[in-house]
């Protein structure tokens, strides 16, 4: 069952399931009033469970905030406007692989956002591509190299053009 109780007049979630190391239950959370949501996640390494917060536009601090959320793989929709720093959101998230679609007009500090934990995580390379698209509009976008990944998503080269058709020769006149 979601854990479900009212957050309407919170307005900091710092750690709120850190190291919930057994913790797995879908939430449902009235955050219109929470300004922090950092490490909110972190540590939760059996958390994998849908998350629905009804309005995150107040959120400014999402650091660190599924940091070792090691099983977590679920989509995110989120209002990011009023976001600030992802610094590390999803370091060592080994099992995450969604595409993000979140507003990174206000974001200073991306730093190590998808940092992997010794070369190992599940996020795709058409996800990396996706991810690129969505947030490389900020200038703090440290994965540029993400834009290379998943030539499925490109269009493919157009098929080489057919040999000039050549004009019939006129016949001799007799």
């Amino acid at each position: 069952q979601p854990l479900e109780f009212d957050t309407s007049s919170v307005t900091d979630m710092l750690s709120m399931l850190n190291y919930a190391v057994t913790f797995n239950q879908p939430i449902r959370f009235d955050v219109s009033s929470v300004w922090r949501m950092q490490y909110m996640f972190a540590m939760a390494t059996a958390f994998n469970q849908p998350i629905t917060f009804n309005n995150t536009s107040s959120v400014t601090n999402m650091y660190q905030m599924f940091y070792r959320a090691d099983a977590f793989n679920h989509p995110l929709v989120f209002d990011t406007s009023s976001v600030t720093t992802m610094f590390g959101m999803f370091r060592y998230a080994v099992a995450f692989n969604q595409s993000l679609a979140f507003d990174v007009s206000s974001v200073t500090d991306m730093t190590i956002m998808f940092e992997e934990l010794h070369g190992t995580s599940a996020l795709s390379d058409c996800n990396k591509l996706l991810i690129h698209n969505s947030l490389s509009a900020s200038t703090h976008w440290p994965y540029t190299s993400w834009s290379t990944y998943c030539s499925s998503l490109w269009p493919h080269p157009p098929p080489p053009s057919p040999p000039p058709t050549q004009s019939p020769s006129a016949s001799p006149s007799t």
